[in-house]
């Protein structure tokens, strides 16, 4: 499985020429950091924060430089939280749980003031040593922050990946990609910290700006509702049948490409025919390489 998150590719594409840099101890322009690593207080010095568009990335670090790296967008939606060293390569790296992280770890977004560009968040909660496996050596983490965020443009504009599940809004927040039915058929892997994971699947040789009209039978140019079911620990998938459309695609050298279009499809839960739901307003704009 290749792992791809949203937001780090997402800010690697953004111009990052600007960062907010700040002492919490000096309690400088109001932020403050909090932060509890496995029982111990964590005295953070060093605040990085940034927007670009709806998204936001916040880093915080120790004078030893133990990090703690949150993303999230202006939703409240949860990325990944990931803990790591900057100076010291022996310290564990962790991360959160990926499928329906929000039910195994608390990420609260208590506000957000776009006018003045601050951001205050508390969190608690496991991070793994493998990002997939709930069984992996893990720590916990808890603490808050209220900080001041620089906003930055995007190179490419308007990437991401959403839509309407039931009438509810739902903002792919991480992302991976696996490969699909055959050799040329790739899948990308769309979650948000919910239970719900959109799955748009395509011929890597024939993925050209079209309508693609697709069922539960088939195997490529689809896209597809999951949902997680925490006792099995797997996803469980629908049976979706609806229209593909691929409304661009651009080369991003040579490195890949990338494609945007729409997205609506009926999604029937195969253990229960009665449960129907409906996924409209859907829309994508992501990079892929292949």
């Amino acid at each position: 499985m290749k792992k791809a998150h949203s937001l780090v590719l997402l800010f690697v594409l953004a111009v990052l020429t600007v960062s907010c840099s700040s002492d919490s101890g000096s309690g400088g322009g109001g932020d403050s950091f909090t932060y509890v690593y496995d029982g111990n207080n964590v005295n953070i010095i060093d605040v990085t924060a940034q927007k670009v568009e709806n998204s936001l990335v916040v880093s915080g670090t120790a004078a030893n430089g133990q990090s703690i790296e949150f993303n999230f967008n202006k939703f409240g939606d949860l990325g990944t939280v990931s803990s790591f060293s900057v100076s010291d390569f022996d310290f564990p790296d962790t991360e959160t749980y990926q499928n329906f992280s929000g039910h195994y770890f608390t990420f609260n977004l208590i506000s957000i003031d776009e006018t003045n560009k601050r951001v205050h968040v508390s969190f608690s909660g496991n991070l793994y040593e493998e990002f997939d496996n709930l069984n992996s050596n893990s720590v916990p983490v808890s603490g808050e922050f209220e900080v001041t965020y620089i906003e930055t443009q995007p190179n490419v504009a308007g990437l991401g990946v959403d839509c309407k599940i039931a009438g509810e809004n739902w903002y792919s927040t991480n992302s991976y990609t696996n490969n699909g039915y055959s050799i040329d058929d790739f899948i990308l892997r769309e979650l948000s910290d919910d239970e719900n994971r959109i799955s748009i699947g395509f011929d890597a040789t024939n993925n050209n700006p079209g309508t693609y009209n697709f069922t539960a039978a088939s195997t490529t140019n689809f896209v597809k509702l999951s949902k997680f079911n925490t006792a099995s620990v797997d996803f469980t998938d629908y049976n979706c049948a609806g229209t593909l459309t691929v409304t661009n695609k651009t080369s991003a050298g040579f490195i890949g490409y990338i494609i945007e279009g729409t997205y609506s499809f009926t999604a029937t839960n195969p253990s229960n025919p009665s449960q129907v739901i409906q996924v409209t307003n859907g829309r994508f704009k992501t990079f892929y390489s292949w």
